[in-house]
């Protein structure tokens, strides 16, 4: 979860101005949950749309409309590169769960359907491999291991 606190000295830093922060952040946010995608080229890459439009593969992400039932309009709230850049991490509502892990089965199919062809090697980082899902889990030992599961179309 991400979250704005302001470091500015006009604003008071004290426990409970900082509570009143993370009760209106949980609010307007939610409860978030994640998954990571793989095999994604750089985010920033320019892709060609079959309608002619050229975005960063990081809007294309952003804009992917959801499904009856989800709680936002967009598939994903976040879409962000982890740290070391070897997985996408996409953020949504904990209460779609279902409904978004349900969508991974066809995503990469929905991410093919409007680019331009030729444009595969801008979104994919192998146009053959295409893309997998995987979760994160934190260990006893404080260590972070990816757990992946590549969908075959």
């Amino acid at each position: 979860m991400m979250m704005f606190i302001p470091l500015v000295k006009i604003y008071k830093n004290d426990n409970e101005f900082r509570s009143k922060i993370q009760f209106n952040h949980e609010q307007y946010i939610g409860e978030e949950t994640f998954f990571c995608i793989g095999g994604l080229s750089n985010l920033n890459n320019q892709i060609k749309l079959k309608n002619g439009q050229t975005i960063s593969t990081h809007l294309h992400l952003k804009s992917i409309p959801a499904l009856a039932g989800i709680s936002h309009p967009q598939l994903f709230e976040q879409e962000e590169p982890n740290h070391g850049a070897m997985v996408t991490i996409v953020t949504f509502q904990a209460s779609d769960r279902d409904l978004v892990m349900a969508r991974q089965s066809s995503f990469e199919e929905e991410l093919r359907t409007v680019i331009a062809e030729g444009q595969e090697h801008h979104v994919f980082l192998d146009d053959i491999d295409g893309i997998w899902f995987g979760g994160v889990e934190k260990n006893t030992k404080g260590s972070l291991n990816l757990s992946s599961q590549k969908w075959s179309l």
